[in-house]
């Protein structure tokens, strides 16, 4: 199996996650995203990706997951040709909304057993 994990917030949400960890200032009503929270936001991302990852090996066995890719903006948008099945989970906290999204796909050699891995649905909180 094989795919890609997504973390999506909000400049607040990145800019409070970035100096909370790095032990900085944030101002919440001029969020500033910068090298340093986009690195953050990459770490956090492979964090949760990655534990997501290893509880999903139970049932799947290996994964090949992609690291992190950091975008930054408005008015983009993302388009999966390959096939990929997932599911998103959204939260709140501190007053800001963030979405965590796995899309997976069996390879080659493993559609087989595509059947005995569950297909999450979609959470909202």
């Amino acid at each position: 199996w094989g795919g890609s994990g997504v973390f999506c917030c909000s400049p607040i949400l990145a800019g409070m996650i970035s100096a909370r960890m790095i032990g900085t200032e944030f101002d919440p009503s001029h969020p500033v995203i910068d090298e340093e929270v986009l690195d953050v936001v990459a770490e956090v991302t492979n964090m949760m990706v990655g534990n997501i990852k290893n509880g999903l090996e139970i049932m799947t066995g290996p994964l090949a997951i992609s690291v992190p890719t950091v975008i930054h903006g408005l008015n983009f948008q993302f388009r999966n040709g390959s096939g990929l099945r997932g599911t998103s989970l959204a939260f709140t906290t501190e007053g800001e909304r963030f979405e965590v999204r796995i899309a997976l796909a069996p390879t080659e050699e493993h559609s087989a057993i595509r059947s005995r891995i569950p297909v999450l649905g979609l959470a909202q909180i």
